[in-house]
């Protein structure tokens, strides 16, 4: 169901609505901020587990045999199970929990990612722009840039370099299956998209060929079979990438997954990272660089997160006022970058919020039945005009300080964090809320900064997907998938950046 679809079905004054789905089962669309609040909240009375394990099998080749094991628990990814006496062993969706609260949250565990990603993202922009580089501009266009570095040095951060060399068409053909993501959701036949089933056949079996290898050349001391924790193995190994997958992949292996089942697994994680940061990074740089005044405030906030030159970084080329390195936990914490980051998930990140009927539950007055669907479209809170409008800044309009607000009894803005409206849910929320939200964020606050750090960008103008000149920039689009797709990119020129003045 689209962003557009999901507006035009509610002039109703916010009670919930119900609909039937194509191939699933009826669903209750929210669209109170109080109603999406409860439903967060009632983690007791509602499911995501099964409705997951349905787009596996659907978007990502996950076998049924490896679905129906998954299903079989039912004992929720909370750490207090649903159902008493549910000894810890079956326990396959709290393992699956654990191990993202073990990886994926706190300074520790994303910092680790994070700098990791920094240093694979500066050798993929040393390609196009060398540091020994002088003058000469080269055109490029931004999405299309950042879906082949971005995408290069996000992936090597997660699983390491193999898959590029079992795959060297991997980055052209997941974005090929990326593009048609929502037909296979849809259920749609393989004679209507051949080239997609291709596509996406060749993207499995590239993770699964990586992952056999992996197994092959595995340290049986890095190995654990125990759910969710760090192994005492390096952070970083050439087979698996990082300690994430690694123990994903024991603790995969300790459930009975398949080699199948564990392929769309890795191949999910690869996809849920790239297909949202990578255009939502587009779009900040969209917005950013077709702004003259909002580009040289954001560049004056990451000049302000450098480390001078010595000569130890250049050599006798030593320039004092040429940056050297960028701190990265600066750069998370600059408030108008942070703020462009939100405006831009405010907008641009359309998804829904599925959970599924255990029992019955009341919402806003009314009863809601056990057995369906209850599907919360962020498009809905996220565009009202009455939570988020300014003086001159309607909702529909990005407005990139939306979110600034003026330090109390200082000088200067601080960055307002728009979680505490309740109106606001770009990463899900409840127990299904996004695991990876903390690392995604960090990994696209640095890509900007980085991108803007290494590079001298000139905006040209807008191209179709042919290339062709464009009157207008990307639109809005109409999927609830995650992060919009740009229909329009931005061509630039650009060169290596030779000196920042602060």
């Amino acid at each position: 169901m689209g962003h557009a679809q999901v507006s035009g079905r509610h002039q109703n004054g916010g009670r919930p609505v119900k609909i039937r789905l194509a191939n699933e089962k009826p669903a209750y669309i929210l669209s109170n901020a109080q109603d999406v609040q409860g439903l967060f909240r009632a983690s007791k009375e509602l499911t995501f587990e099964q409705f997951s394990v349905r787009v596996l099998e659907k978007v990502k080749k996950f076998p049924r045999e490896d679905g129906a094991r998954m299903e079989a628990d039912t004992s929720g990814s909370a750490t207090v199970p649903l159902h008493p006496g549910v000894p810890e062993s079956s326990r396959i969706w709290r393992a699956i929990h654990a191990n993202y609260d073990s990886h994926l949250t706190g300074s520790g565990p994303v910092s680790v990612l994070t700098n990791r990603f920094v240093r694979l993202f500066q050798e993929e922009l040393d390609q196009v722009a060398p540091p020994s580089g002088k003058g000469g501009w080269t055109t490029g266009c931004i999405n299309s840039l950042l879906e082949d570095k971005m995408f290069r040095a996000s992936t090597r951060t997660l699983v390491g370099d193999a898959i590029f060399d079992l795959s060297p068409s991997f980055t052209a053909d997941f974005w090929e299956y990326d593009q048609n993501f929502m037909y296979f959701l849809y259920g749609l036949p393989r004679f209507l998209f051949p080239s997609a089933w291709q596509a996406r056949e060749r993207v499995f079996n590239a993770v699964k060929a990586y992952i056999a290898q992996a197994w092959e050349n595995l340290d049986p001391r890095q190995h654990t079979t125990t759910p969710g924790q760090k192994d005492g193995g390096p952070d970083f190994d050439d087979h698996f990438g990082s300690q994430l997958v690694r123990t994903r992949e024991a603790m995969y292996a300790n459930y009975g997954l398949s080699l199948d089942g564990r392929a769309a697994s890795e191949m999910g994680l690869i996809w849920s990272i790239n297909s949202n940061a990578i255009p939502m990074v587009s779009w900040m740089l969209v917005e950013i660089l077709s702004d003259p005044h909002l580009l040289s405030r954001v560049q004056q906030e990451i000049w302000n997160c450098t480390t001078p030159t010595t000569t130890e970084d250049y050599g006798d080329d030593v320039r004092p006022d040429v940056p050297a390195t960028l701190d990265v936990s600066r750069v998370l914490t600059l408030p108008l970058l942070n703020s462009v980051y939100a405006e831009c998930l405010r907008m641009r990140a359309s998804v829904q919020a599925i959970r599924e009927l255990r029992t019955e539950i009341r919402l806003g007055g009314y009863t809601l039945k056990p057995g369906n669907l209850v599907m919360a479209p962020s498009c809905l809170a996220h565009y009202d005009e009455a939570t988020w409008g300014l003086e001159g800044h309607p909702a529909s309009v990005f407005y990139a300080d939306r979110f600034l607000r003026p330090v109390k009894g200082g000088d200067g803005y601080q960055f307002y964090n728009p979680a505490t409206t309740g109106q606001y849910f770009p990463y899900g929320g409840g127990a299904a809320i996004c695991p990876g939200r903390f690392y995604a964020k960090a990994e696209m606050l640095v890509a900007v900064a980085l991108f803007l750090f290494t590079l001298e960008v000139r905006p040209v103008g807008f191209v179709d997907g042919r290339g062709n000149p464009s009157t207008r920039g990307p639109s809005m689009g109409t999927e609830t998938r995650g992060t919009m797709r740009l229909d329009r990119d931005l061509k630039v020129l650009f060169r290596r950046r030779e000196r920042v003045t602060a």
